[in-house]
């Protein structure tokens, strides 16, 4: 593997060695949002291999064959250890671009095991505060207090929002100048051909107004608020893309509330834009976020958003309400209210879409190479 880039070198020939750490190749944010960054990042003189602890989850199949992905044949992420410091060793990649929380720590033992060998870029996509505070395993308990220990000595820091990078600077005590953001490239390069493919429901093209959810059913994404908010819209249908443990509560609430012929959860979809893109509004119900690449897709499409003023991401996106309404988290009276405003308004799709063009692949490139060439160049 090519190593540090070397002076007086044309641009086109400088070529450094990019390793993009995680646990697996499931389908999330972090997982996808690496795999898009990869062949423009390639263009810019950095060639990206994916190292994971075990190669399988739903995008193990989907991975383009010009992205190397190395297996550390690792049961468990603490098993990861030594064989990742025995990656660095052979293979001397230029940086280790780490994400998540302990796969953040993991890099760093393992990079002072190989004995210092590269630079390790630490990338947090979560609020750490309100995510140590939901989680009940007590390895989510103690990560602050590992960062707070180990974090600096990350060669640089990344964080998907300000609130994010705010949070952790707070939390940790490292200094907020040394954290870098970096907003999620959310919008896709095919964005536009996404949302124009076909959405098959029923809904879509009726009378009544279309709400669009896209999220795991779990408890951060707040659904309980949500459809207590739309028992008091009258006529609006909700359409929830996303699957999760909480089905069965929020199927009983559903029934509760009476809303049954007006709720539809849909489960995992490969394609939302095209949910989103038919939708009348999209919703947000989150009590936190990371970044919440779901707002900045739904502008994309064009489509109006209601979100709530979580911690941290949506707020940005929507320049603090400039281009969606904000409401307080668990207030279904308020969000109802705002979904009844924001379907009464005239739609300005274009302005929506503008507004999207910050969070896509080609800013977050040009953003990430720009934080690698600084790295090596330390």
């Amino acid at each position: 593997m090519l190593g540090v880039i070397v002076a007086g070198m044309d641009r086109a020939e400088r070529r450094s060695d990019i390793s993009v750490y995680f646990p697996n190749l499931n389908s999330g944010g972090v997982e996808r949002m690496h795999l898009s960054l990869a062949p423009p990042l390639s263009s810019e003189g950095f060639d990206t291999t994916i190292v994971v602890d075990r190669n399988d989850g739903s995008l193990a199949s989907s991975v383009p064959s010009t992205i190397p992905v190395f297996s550390l044949k690792a049961a468990r992420s603490v098993g990861a250890i030594f064989p990742l410091a025995k990656y660095i060793r052979e293979q001397k990649p230029s940086i280790v671009v780490a994400n998540m929380g302990h796969p953040n720590l993991i890099a760093l033992f393992a990079n002072w095991l190989a004995g210092r060998r590269t630079r390790i870029i630490m990338c947090q996509h979560n609020h750490l505060t309100n995510q140590s505070a939901e989680e009940t395993k007590w390895q989510h308990k103690v990560l602050p207090m590992l960062y707070r220990v180990f974090l600096r000595h990350a060669d640089a820091i990344v964080c998907v929002s300000r609130g994010v990078a705010d949070d952790l600077a707070k939390t940790t005590g490292v200094p907020r100048e040394r954290i870098s953001v970096i907003y999620n490239p959310a919008v896709p390069v095919d964005a536009a051909a996404r949302a124009a493919q076909p959405a098959d429901h029923p809904w879509f093209g009726g009378d009544k107004p279309v709400i669009v959810a896209v999220g795991r059913l779990v408890a951060a994404k707040d659904y309980p608020t949500m459809l207590s908010a739309l028992a008091k819209v009258p006529d609006a249908r909700l359409l929830i893309l996303g699957e999760g443990h909480l089905r069965a509560t929020l199927d009983e609430q559903v029934a509760q509330l009476g809303i049954g012929d007006r709720v539809d959860f849909v489960g995992f979809v490969k394609n939302p834009f095209a949910y989103m893109a038919r939708a009348d509004l999209f919703l947000l119900s989150s009590r936190y976020e990371g970044f919440g690449n779901v707002v900045a897709e739904a502008l994309s499409c064009g489509v109006p958003v209601v979100s709530t003023d979580c911690e941290s991401g949506p707020a940005e996106i929507l320049e603090d309400g400039v281009y969606g309404r904000l409401v307080p988290i668990a207030d279904p009276d308020a969000m109802a209210q705002a979904i009844s405003l924001t379907l009464a308004e005239p739609r300005d799709p274009e302005r929506l879409k503008a507004r999207a063009a910050m969070f896509t692949v080609d800013v977050a490139t040009r953003e990430y190479a720009a934080l690698y060439r600084t790295v090596l160049t330390r």
